[in-house]
């Protein structure tokens, strides 16, 4: 593997944003990146656990940010202790944490975008929420997907004239 190169990479007990994981997928670029997948499920896994993140981060030994971070997939790099300590706390197995179940790798960052003020200027309808809900993967010519890319990609479909 080339240095630098976009292939799937496990290095040093990191699993990286690049890493893709999605087993019935026929080419890289459809399957979703694992750090927004692992994000969903300890989302889905701790509001199932009845959890908050602080309990959540308690009870795992980890920092409220770090469980924010990941369930938003705000992270760049996940350490693999860092996951065995959510899973643990959890109770489940740590590949209950990285399979894609369904949860759209695109609903962290829609759910942090519907929570930030990008959502409150942008008056976001119930229809445009759930539109944004139902989107399977966002991808965006920035360096990076956050809250003001997805306002973008809503204001783009308000201009198109889409319901």
């Amino acid at each position: 593997m080339e240095p630098g190169s976009q292939s799937s990479v496990i290095a040093d007990n990191f699993i990286t944003r690049n890493m893709l994981s999605m087993p019935n997928s026929t080419s890289l670029e459809e399957a979703p990146p694992i750090i927004s997948i692992v994000g969903a499920n300890v989302r889905r896994l701790r509001k199932a656990a009845k959890l908050t993140q602080t309990a959540l981060a308690n009870k795992a030994g980890l920092h409220l940010n770090t469980i924010n971070f990941i369930e938003l997939a705000r992270i760049d790099t996940l350490k693999l202790d860092t996951l065995e300590a959510i899973a643990h706390a959890l109770e489940v197995d740590v590949s209950e944490l990285t399979k894609h179940v369904g949860v759209s790798p695109a609903e962290p960052i829609v759910r942090a975008f519907l929570e930030s003020p990008w959502a409150k200027v942008a008056r976001v309808t119930e229809d445009e929420e759930r539109w944004l809900l139902s989107i399977p993967s966002l991808q965006w010519l920035g360096s990076r997907i956050d809250e003001e890319a997805v306002y973008q990609i809503l204001l783009a479909r308000r201009r198109s004239g889409q319901p």
